[in-house]
């Protein structure tokens, strides 16, 4: 079938006060027109728009190089609205309904579903994709869930569609006008409408002196990564300094209040302390100090010494975290990509001294279990690599300079966007999708772009078919 583009549906002898209306809000609505073109643009018109014009649910296809339109979803209680006027006079009311083109649209017990939120919904008879909109009273179909009836008055009809959350999920609305004896007269399809998702990068930030990654961040360079995910990536085209406070070595050492470096140093926060009160253990053990006694130092594998490297593993991650949360917050930033130095001097910097500091010898070999890997206590270095990037939660991805090569400073901000998909914005979920594995990643060996390391390659990785699946909205 042929439909008239949005061009095309500019191009009129006359145009009607809805019509001048609709034309203000471009970017929010969408024009379709029925099989017969002339008798569409002069009798009857379907327009498509999002409830809330500010949030441009809307697309044009062409975002990801398919026919029609795209409806943002995610948020998978978005609905959009669908509206004709008819001046047909014997028009009494419009049966809506819907068509899945390729009829691959994802069944209820494929896609995500946490018990309260269901992305999927073909093959689920309690599925709602009809909702009343203004005065035209809705009655909905007793023998099919994708059917709905609405009145015509004063020669227009509206509606609300729910589609699905899953991305690729298409829909073609149908609006069958019938007159009195329930017969149809005019049948008005609308361009296809498919589903995605959409990652949206309010700023762009970079520390003093440190490179910045408007190219490696740009909606050209990221945007094939998502592609096949149906989701659409969105940054902007400038790249902000930050002031002197904020452009510190290691961002997770962050000190609101040392007005002189803004950050503490290695040495000051790994040095052993004393507790008061002191810490009781889940095994019973009770911690008054983290030093070691010259007893435990001649035996390092004593449950004491590993009862003490763990109290001090714990109290510098939620130093780490603490510092990490005060300089998001004090810039005060979300869904935002930055270009840092380093993240922290226990993942990796440019060979600072304060790294060679071991407050446990001789006790070195002592293990600690940091995010679902085992390394050892007192070596300043806690991972195996250095960390290639991290998603700082919020919608926040943070780039260190340790990462060399175009192709790698892409995977990662792509690795770290896909993080981020599953973070909370503002109370809300950015989109909601199942982790790809334990710690969020993939657990695979050069395959997809959502294993631990996918940056050590020297070459671009593409999301594997699992992940994306995962990104569409699917439970695997």
């Amino acid at each position: 079938m042929d439909y008239v583009s949005t061009n095309k549906a500019h191009i009129a002898i006359e145009l009607k006060k809805y019509q001048w209306d609709y034309i203000h809000n471009p970017q929010t609505i969408l024009f379709a027109w029925a099989e017969e073109e002339e008798e569409a643009a002069m009798k009857g018109d379907m327009v498509i728009r999002s409830t809330n014009p500010s949030n441009q649910d809307i697309l044009d296809g062409n975002r990801l190089g398919i026919e029609g339109n795209l409806i943002v979803m995610n948020n998978p209680e978005n609905k959009i609205i669908v509206e004709v006027v008819c001046k047909e006079k014997d028009a009494v009311e419009i049966e809506w309904s819907f068509i899945d083109p390729n009829d691959d649209n994802a069944l209820m017990s494929e896609a995500y579903d946490d018990g309260i939120v269901k992305l999927g919904k073909k093959g689920d008879v309690n599925a709602e994709y009809w909702y009343q909109y203004q005065e035209y009273t809705l009655n909905k179909s007793t023998t099919s869930n994708s059917i709905a009836i609405t009145k015509i008055s004063n020669f227009k009809s509206a509606v609300q569609f729910n589609p699905s959350g899953v991305g690729g999920d298409d829909y073609i609305i149908v609006a069958n006008i019938k007159d009195a004896n329930g017969k149809t007269i005019k049948t008005i399809k609308s361009q296809a409408l498919t589903v995605v998702r959409r990652i949206k990068i309010e700023n762009l930030y970079h520390m003093k002196g440190v490179r910045i990654l408007l190219q490696y961040a740009s909606s050209t360079n990221i945007q094939e990564y998502f592609k096949k995910a149906f989701i659409i990536y969105e940054a902007p085209s400038i790249s902000n300094e930050l002031d002197n406070r904020f452009s510190i070595k290691y961002l997770a050492q962050y000190d609101r209040n040392n007005t002189l470096t803004h950050e503490y140093s290695w040495k000051e926060i790994a040095a052993p302390i004393d507790y008061n009160p002191p810490i009781r253990k889940a095994n019973g053990s009770v911690i008054n100090t983290e030093k070691l006694t010259d007893e435990e130092k001649n035996n390092c594998n004593s449950q004491s010494v590993k009862d003490k490297a763990d109290s001090w593993k714990n109290r510098l991650l939620r130093l780490k975290k603490e510092s990490t949360d005060n300089w998001v917050n004090d810039i005060g930033i979300n869904k935002a990509i930055i270009s840092i130095n380093y993240y922290h001097i226990m993942y990796g910097s440019d060979g600072d001294p304060d790294m060679d500091y071991n407050p446990f010898l001789p006790c070195t070999s002592v293990p600690i279990a940091i995010g679902g890997f085992t390394t050892y206590v007192g070596t300043g270095l806690w991972v195996p690599s250095s960390v290639g990037g991290m998603n700082l939660g919020n919608g926040i991805v943070a780039l260190p300079v340790s990462v060399a090569g175009d192709d790698n400073i892409s995977n990662i901000i792509a690795h770290e966007l896909g993080h981020m998909t599953n973070d909370v914005v503002g109370g809300k979920p950015t989109m909601y999708r199942v982790e790809f594995g334990p710690g969020d990643h993939s657990q695979t060996s050069g395959v997809g772009l959502m294993e631990p390391t996918p940056f050590t390659y020297n070459k671009k990785i593409q999301f594997s078919d699992k992940e994306i699946k995962i990104l569409k909205g699917y439970k695997q």
